[in-house]
C-alpha cells in the first residue's frame, strides 16, 4: 500500500504557533487538508522562562504525530519550518535587547530535535523569512493565504490567526520549491544542527541561568494551558 506523503509547515512560536498540513499530490503539487494553531497562556517566571518552550514543543511533536497516524494508516511526514535572523532595523535590534530573538532560536532547536525522533518524519527543512517571504506585511501575508485556500477549495473561517496564514504560505513555498525532495530525501537539518539553534540561543541569551540541552526534558509537561484550534 502506498503511503501518503505530507508536508507539515510551521510558523514557531512559544506562545502562537500556526501549522498547516498539505498532501503531496505530485511532483510539486499539493492538497492543503488542515490548518491549526497552537496557542500556549502559560506564564513563565524568569528563572524558568523555558518552561512554556518545552511544553509548546512536546505539545507540537503530539500534534504532528497524531496527523502522521499510526498503525496502517501511517502516513510520511515532512516538516518545514521558518528560521529565525536578525534583520538590521529598530525593529530586530529590540527584539534582540528583549531576549525573544534568543528564546526563539531555543524554541525552534528544541521543538526540532524533538520532531526529528518522530520515527516516520523523513526530513525537517528550515526556511529563513528573507528566502521566502521577505518583510512582507502581515495583513498582505493574511490576505495571500486566504486567497490561496480559496483556490485549494478549504473554507476560510473568520479570526484564522495571522500565523496560521503563514504557515499555510510557507507551506505553498516549500511545495513549489523544495516539493521533489520528498522523494529524492536531499539535505535536511540533522541533529547537529538542532543542537547548534540551541547553542546559538545560549550563546545569545545574555542572562544567566540559560537551560543546558541535558536540563531541558527534566521539566515535565503539563497541557491544560495549551489548546489547539483548527481553521
Amino acid at each position: 500500500m502506498n503511503r501518503p506523503i505530507l508536508l507539515i509547515s510551521i510558523d514557531p512560536s512559544m506562545r502562537n504557533l500556526g501549522y498547516a498540513v498539505h498532501e503531496i499530490t505530485d511532483w510539486n503539487k499539493g492538497k492543503l487538508i488542515e490548518v491549526g494553531a497552537i496557542t500556549n497562556t502559560e506564564k513563565a517566571v524568569q528563572e524558568h522562562w523555558h518552561a512554556p518552550a518545552v511544553h509548546m514543543a512536546e505539545m507540537l511533536r503530539c500534534v504532528i504525530s497524531g496527523i502522521l497516524g499510526s498503525g496502517t494508516s501511517i502516513a510520511y511526514g515532512v516538516v518545514v519550518t521558518e528560521l529565525q535572523e536578525v534583520f538590521q532595523a529598530a525593529k530586530g535590534q529590540a527584539a534582540m535587547d528583549s531576549g525573544s530573538i534568543q528564546k526563539l532560536y531555543f524554541f525552534t532547536g528544541l521543538a526540532t530535535a524533538m520532531l526529528s525522533q518522530i520515527e516516520n518524519v523523513m526530513s525537517i527543512w528550515g526556511v529563513t523569512p528573507t528566502k521566502w517571504k521577505q518583510q512582507t506585511k502581515k495583513e498582505v501575508m493574511q490576505y495571500r493565504a486566504e486567497q490561496y485556500m480559496k483556490n485549494q477549495d478549504y473554507e476560510v473561517h473568520q479570526g484564522m490567526p495571522h500565523d496560521s496564514a503563514e504557515a499555510v504560505l510557507l507551506g505553498k513555498y516549500a511545495i513549489s520549491k523544495m516539493a521533489w525532495r520528498c522523494y529524492r530525501e536531499l539535505h535536511t537539518l540533522d541533529f547537529n544542527e538542532h543542537i547548534g539553534l540551541l547553542s546559538k540561543s545560549q550563546d545569545l541569551m545574555r542572562r544567566e541561568g540559560t537551560p543546558t540541552v541535558e536540563a531541558v526534558p527534566v521539566i515535565n509537561p503539563e497541557y491544560h494551558n495549551i489548546t489547539v484550534t483548527l481553521f
